[in-house]
């Protein structure tokens, strides 16, 4: 247990240390509309290596669905219990747990969504979108 602790610890700083790296690093307006991006020289090689591909965007955006519904099917799950026993209190452990989990991942989506970090190489429908951290990875990762 505890080094399944020490390795989520240090995930956790990782991702930490590569966000500080993506925000300082080499920032650039490389973007759409000047927009500033980090690590730029990489991040505009590997832009001009794999060019745009919005069918896979398409994709993906399409896939970052599943992980929705099976963190919405553990929630109903969690509903059905709480309706069906009459008390939170007696809902399964894990299934509370889980559903404090999905709200912190709710809470750092909506953070990252203000939050901007950086920013697509591309405008979708004009608009000018982030990037960073991805809200598909963070959830398919999560849930």
């Amino acid at each position: 247990m505890k080094r399944k602790l020490y390795f989520a610890a240090a995930l956790l700083v990782g991702f930490c240390a590569w966000t500080a790296a993506v925000t300082v690093l080499d920032v650039q307006p490389i973007g759409p509309d000047g927009s500033a991006v980090g690590l730029a020289t990489l991040n505009g090689w590997f832009h001009n290596l794999t060019g745009v591909h919005l069918s896979l965007y398409t994709v993906t955006d399409w896939l970052g669905l599943v992980p929705v519904a099976v963190g919405l099917m553990f929630s109903i799950l969690g509903l059905f219990q709480w309706i069906r026993r009459k008390q939170l209190a007696k809902v399964d452990p894990d299934l509370l747990l889980l559903g404090g989990f999905y709200l912190v991942v709710g809470g750092v989506y909506l953070l990252f969504e203000h939050l901007v970090i950086n920013y697509r190489p591309i405008l979708l429908n004009g608009v000018l979108e982030v990037s960073y951290p991805s809200s598909t990875t963070l959830l398919a990762l999560c849930i």
